[in-house]
Parts: structure tokens; C-alpha cells; sequence
């Protein structure tokens, strides 16, 4: 899914692994906390069980409560997590799942095959219809529980495969959790805790998994003093008319984030050829130079640096906008940032060079709106934000690219994903001209420990 917003509230960048502890523990444990300041930090207090994009928070998310299987983006395949193995057989009417041992919940109780039957079994259907927009059926199945593994039996093969599971994390319910605890616990090295009226997030080792490293993890949006071991992440989230300043010099390796700067167009309203000779005139470079120093890579394509189907191709041939006036004499802008946005600046300037008449109007009466865009980069899957049955403003409406979206999401659910589909569905977004993407955002990361990020690593927090 991706959602838009505006910037400055929430950033959650996919991508941070699960691995089992060994059962030998770190010979000298840090007792003092590892401070992570500039992490978004949202409220917990409507959470009833885990949020979507929990699993993809590389920090708050993938200590506390990982997937039962992700995307490795090196390695070009899914790999299971919580689970060991995930196995289609006849045809695809038989799943075995082997379960890790050794993974426990945050109580320190072990994670059994039941607890993970229970789980699939009764969230199967839900998964399906919720990554499918309902498009797939899951049909009837019954479960068998054996020592260390499941069998789902299904009376014919589903159009998913068994990595459906695919960034789900495994959880169960809290009655009665009290104090500061959240009403649902998950199978992660970390258990979350948030002190009622603060700030931030208390990360506590579950101890069943022998000692860590740092007992405990604080994000929180500042520290007042930074003592120990820290890590301050400074992020470019917005590209206002009073630039930024940026320490970008001094970042030991900027991360990219999953999130996008562009522009969301009324097809109906604005012609092709207004669209492409806007996209094609906007000083990309100049827009990500001014904005966010070089915390940003200016590109026209969704899909971020380094992952299949990702073009930085900026400069298309001109069109210019003149001959377009009298066809297209007034350009409605709406942003949704809270003060003046660069990219509506230089809108405005392009089209009051050409001739064009700009008026700002609310979101719902715009020609053009400028939002920021949260990329599901775990998986890239478009599919409930571009499809034709998908809600919101980013609904194509295109059959060709519906079957495109369709076609990777199923391959998701298996071992191996068609990742060459994202080309093709970059291309096609970028032939309808719906949408017109200006930059994709990095973060700085300063730190007192060992750097060596990537934002394909997906273990890059760990990695510090």
C-alpha cells in the first residue's frame, strides 16, 4: 500500500531482518541504553494489534514484532523468518510450513506450532482479501498440526501461493495487559513499551533470548544529552520554499527512505500532453539541490534507487508548454503541506512563464496536487493504491495496468516474485502520466557506533 501524507508526521522504512539469536550470548553486555533520536515515533494509544506498517519499521518494528517471511532484495526471493521453510505441493493444494524453533513471545513463553496454526487459520482469509483488494478466494482447507509443522489440505489450489504470509507478523491478543503494555505481544527480540503522556519508545530485550547487546532501546524525537551509544537520524521529508539546511557533508552514508515527493494529476481534467510538459520542464536536480541538499535523488521513476525496474533518467526530451495555453489556460495547484511548498513554486513559475493563469484551491478541486508518498519497499506492491478497485485519489482506472499489478501481487505470494514486472509498471505509470515524481528522499545518519547502512541491507539497524 502506499499512503500519502504530509510530510513531517510518519516515515517507515521497510527492510530490517529477523534473525535468531545464537545460544551463546555477548560476552560483555551493555547495561546502559542505546538512544535513537529522530526516528518517528507514532501514538500507540488506538492500537489493538499490530499496524500495518509495523513489520516494515526497520527500528520500532522488525526488533519488536517480525514477518513470517520477507523479500530479500539481494537475493531476489522471499525468506522465511518466524517460519523455517514454506513449501506448495500438488499443485498448490498442499502448503507445509516447518516452524523455527527457538523464537519466543515477549512474556519469554516459546512460540509452538499451535500458536502459529492458530494464527494462519483464523487470518488466512483476511490476508488473502485484504492484499488482493478482494480479488483472490481462499478456498476451503483444513489444517494439520504435526511436531514441528503445518499442513494446509485445501479442496483445490488457491491463485496465491504460500508466501502470502509474506511481511504478516506473527501476534496474539492480551486480555488483561496493564500498565504500560500493549494489548497484543509478537514474537520479537525486543518488547515495546510506551510511558503514558511521553514521547517515546522504550525497546526491553525479552530475556528468553539470552542478553543482548543494549538491554534497551529509546527512540524518542530528541535527547536532551546524548550519553553512551546513540544514533541520530536527521531526515529530508520536505521540500519547503525556505530550503533546509542540511549537514549532508558530514553524513558517514546517506540511507534511502521510501518516500516520494510528486505530483498527483487530474487526468480527467488535464490533457496528456499538459501533463508530460510540465513533468519533462521541472528542474528536478535544481528542486532536490535546493530542498534537501543531497539528502534526495531526483528521478522520474516510483521505484527507488537500486531496486528492479528504477530509472534516474530526468532529462526527456522539452515540450514546451506555450502552444498548450489555449487549451489548457488556468492550472488549479493544491498541496498538502502545511506552509508553501517548493514543488508548488515552481509549478506556479511554469506555467506564469507560459501564459498560464494559477489559482490555489483545496485538494478536492485541484488540477494538481503535491503530496508525499510512503513506497511499500519491502515488497513494492501497488496494487491498493493503483488498481481500478483500489480507493483514493491514485486509482489508475487502466485494465492494462491493472493485469500488470495483479500479476506481480500473485507473484508475491510465492518464493521467487516476478520482480521484472516493476519495470513494466513503472513504464505504464509513467505512459498514463497520472503521476509525476520529482524526488525520492535519504536520511542522515550520525552515530558513535560502526557504519555500514544500505537501504537494500535490510539489516542495516542491525548493522550498526
Amino acid at each position: 500500500m502506499i499512503s500519502h501524507f504530509v510530510f513531517g508526521w510518519s516515515l517507515w522504512v521497510a527492510g530490517l531482518a529477523f534473525s535468531v539469536p545464537a545460544a551463546s550470548a555477548p560476552s560483555n553486555p551493555l547495561h546502559h541504553p542505546l538512544l535513537v533520536e529522530g526516528w518517528p515515533t507514532p501514538p500507540t494509544a488506538s492500537w489493538s494489534q499490530p499496524p500495518e506498517w509495523l513489520e516494515g519499521d526497520p527500528i520500532l518494528g522488525r526488533l519488536s514484532c517480525p514477518a513470517l517471511s520477507r523479500v530479500m532484495w539481494k537475493d531476489k526471493k522471499s525468506t522465511p523468518l518466524v517460519l523455517k521453510t514454506a513449501e506448495s505441493h500438488g499443485g498448490g493444494t498442499l502448503w507445509r510450513f516447518e516452524i523455527r524453533s527457538g523464537i519466543y513471545w515477549w512474556d519469554g513463553s516459546e512460540v509452538t506450532v499451535g500458536d502459529v496454526g492458530a494464527f494462519m487459520e483464523k487470518h488466512l482469509d483476511e490476508i488473502a482479501t485484504e492484499k488482493s483488494l478482494g480479488l483472490w478466494e481462499t478456498p476451503a482447507f483444513t489444517l494439520k498440526q504435526f511436531p514441528s509443522a503445518l499442513e494446509f489440505h485445501f479442496v483445490k489450489a488457491p491463485v496465491f501461493g504460500p508466501y502470502i504470509f509474506l511481511d504478516i507478523p506473527l501476534w496474539k491478543p492480551v486480555l488483561k495487559p496493564g500498565g504500560v503494555a500493549l494489548p497484543f505481544q509478537c514474537a520479537g527480540q525486543y518488547r515495546v513499551e510506551k510511558p503514558k503522556g511521553a514521547d517515546h519508545y522504550t525497546l526491553h530485550a525479552v530475556a528468553a533470548y539470552g542478553k543482548k547487546t543494549f538491554d534497551t532501546i529509546e527512540l524518542a524525537p530528541s535527547f536532551p544529552k546524548k550519553t553512551g551509544s546513540f544514533v541520530s537520524i536527521q531526515t529530508a521529508n520536505m521540500l519547503p520554499v525556505t530550503p533546509q539546511l542540511l549537514e549532508a557533508s558530514t553524513c558517514a552514508k546517506p540511507l534511502e527512505l521510501p518516500w516520494v515527493t510528486a505530483i498527483v494529476w487530474n487526468r480527467e481534467r488535464v490533457p496528456l500532453e499538459v501533463r508530460k510538459a510540465f513533468s519533462q520542464q521541472i528542474p528536478r536536480k535544481t528542486l532536490a539541490h535546493a530542498g534537501v541538499g543531497s539528502l534526495g535523488s531526483a528521478t522520474t521513476s516510483l521505484i527507488p534507487p537500486g531496486y528492479p525496474g528504477a530509472s534516474l533518467q530526468v532529462t526527456p526530451p522539452m515540450m514546451p508548454l506555450g502552444p498548450l495555453v489555449s487549451h489548457f489556460p488556468l492550472l488549479r495547484l493544491a498541496s498538502l503541506e502545511d506552509q508553501d511548498h517548493l514543488v508548488e513554486k515552481v509549478l506556479s513559475d511554469l506555467a506564469t512563464a507560459a501564459g498560464m493563469q494559477v489559482k490555489v484551491v483545496p485538494k478536492d478541486q485541484a488540477d494538481a496536487v503535491i503530496m508525499g508518498f510512503y513506497l511499500p519497499s519491502s515488497t513494492l506492491d501497488f496494487l491498493s493504491s493503483f488498481h481500478s478497485k483500489a480507493p483514493g485519489d491514485l486509482s489508475q482506472k487502466d485494465k492494462e495496468l491493472d493485469g500488470l499489478l495483479e500479476a506481480y501481487a500473485r507473484s508475491l505470494t510465492q518464493e521467487t516474485p516476478e520482480f521484472q514486472l516493476l519495470g513494466k509498471i513503472s513504464d505504464r505509470l509513467m505512459q498514463l502520466g497520472a503521476i509525476t515524481v520529482i524526488l525520492h528522499h535519504k536520511a542522515c545518519i550520525k552515530t558513535n557506533l560502526t557504519v555500514g547502512v544500505t537501504h537494500l541491507n535490510p539489516d542495516w539497524f542491525k548493522a550498526l
